[in-house]
């Protein structure tokens, strides 16, 4: 029970900081990238992959596979 609340509150912080970055971003003049497989992507996607992926690596009973560099 202990593990599953540590789950939730990680991913409530998660939410909460990558949801602040990506407005901030997406309230600047942005630019959209498309990636090989021509699917949209943006500083604001990239923002918040950073940061999700450095709070879930501080859980470390948690594997955790991301993309490291997008191809654009």
């Amino acid at each position: 029970m202990e593990i599953q609340k540590q789950l939730i509150k990680t991913a409530v912080t998660d939410s909460i900081t990558s949801g602040k970055a990506i407005l901030d971003i997406y309230h600047s003049n942005f630019t959209v990238e498309l990636k090989k497989d021509k699917s949209p992507i943006t500083n604001a996607d990239k923002k918040s992959n950073e940061i999700i992926t450095e709070i879930l690596k501080k859980l470390i009973y948690i594997s955790l596979l991301s993309v490291r560099k997008v191809s654009v």
